[in-house]
């Protein structure tokens, strides 16, 4: 993990893990802090401004997916089959839930709802505060890719779906 400075480009600091971290972070700015995954299966937390390392939260397996952020919540999925929700400021795992396939997508959130795909084909639908499963889609093929989401003009919620069979699916709350 490398943190560089905005105008000049040179590196600020460097921060090494046992593994590779193979996709984004999540960036908590009200706290200063940095999250991401690595393939150790760390989930890391670091403050910005020092590197200093302030939690490191244990998965099975490694880590592919970026985190989401919301409410003090950090949300991401794990190859161990799990989305896991960390709470940042008690420092705990909140709950996770475990699908039967690795999970490769990003989670995306909307309102009190976490949306992330597996490997399994099947697109969840996980309530944020405790991990129950709202809903969730079976697909033909494995979902790879995080889901899109927005609002119609009358507030209705549209998911945005994509597959790894090169199409779009595009769902509408009933």
């Amino acid at each position: 993990m490398y943190a560089f400075h905005a105008e000049t480009g040179t590196i600020i600091w460097k921060f090494r893990t046992k593994g590779a971290i193979k996709y984004g972070v999540a960036i908590d700015e009200g706290g200063g802090r940095v999250v991401f995954g690595s393939m150790d299966g760390g989930i890391y937390v670091l403050r910005i401004q020092t590197k200093t390392l302030e939690q490191v939260f244990q998965a099975r397996f490694g880590i592919y997916s970026t985190p989401v952020i919301i409410c003090n919540r950090v949300l991401m999925g794990s190859l161990d089959k799990k989305v896991y929700c960390f709470h940042l400021f008690l420092r705990k795992k909140e709950w996770a839930f475990e699908t039967s396939g690795r999970i490769f997508a990003n989670p995306a959130v909307d309102k009190e709802s976490l949306f992330i795909g597996s490997n399994d084909g099947r697109l969840y639908e996980l309530d944020i505060a405790t991990g129950a499963v709202l809903s969730r889609l079976q697909f033909t093929e494995r979902r790879v890719n995080k889901t899109q989401i927005a609002h119609d003009s009358n507030g209705e919620r549209l998911s945005y779906v994509p597959a790894h069979t090169c199409k779009l699916y595009r769902m509408r709350e009933p």
